[in-house]
């Protein structure tokens, strides 16, 4: 009696098509992303470095205003501003100081608690 050789093939892995199906999912995926990110990524650190120069830009304004001894008006400010606040923000020159502080309309969050509100009519919701 002779010995009969298995015959069977074992698939314990992948086939070589799957791993190119998958490596070009995974490439195409990658091609997407990398693109949003960088511009998510480029927009968040312009805020930040915009955020940071108006912080200096206010501490020199106020720093300004305490030496020469005088109060804050929107001449005085303007002053300052083209003194010594060239290139405070990448996208625009449209810098403000508003309730005591330095920002940049572009990059300013508006968290709604501004006095001067233009939609504020005085009236209190009810509840």
């Amino acid at each position: 009696m002779g010995t009969r050789v298995n015959s069977k093939k074992y698939n314990s892995g992948f086939s070589l098509i799957e791993i190119i199906v998958v490596f070009a999912i995974i490439t195409i995926l990658t091609a997407i992303a990398v693109p949003l990110f960088r511009g998510i990524l480029k927009n968040e650190v312009q805020r930040v470095v915009c955020d940071y120069n108006c912080l200096q830009l206010e501490k020199t304004y106020e720093a300004h205003l305490s030496l020469e001894n005088i109060k804050h008006s929107e001449a005085s400010f303007i002053n300052h501003l083209q003194k010594y606040g060239q290139d405070i923000c990448s996208e625009g020159d449209d810098i403000r100081y508003r309730n005591e502080k330095v920002v940049c309309i572009v990059h300013s969050v508006d968290d709604g608690s501004e006095e001067d509100s233009s939609d504020d009519d005085g009236i209190k919701p009810y509840l």
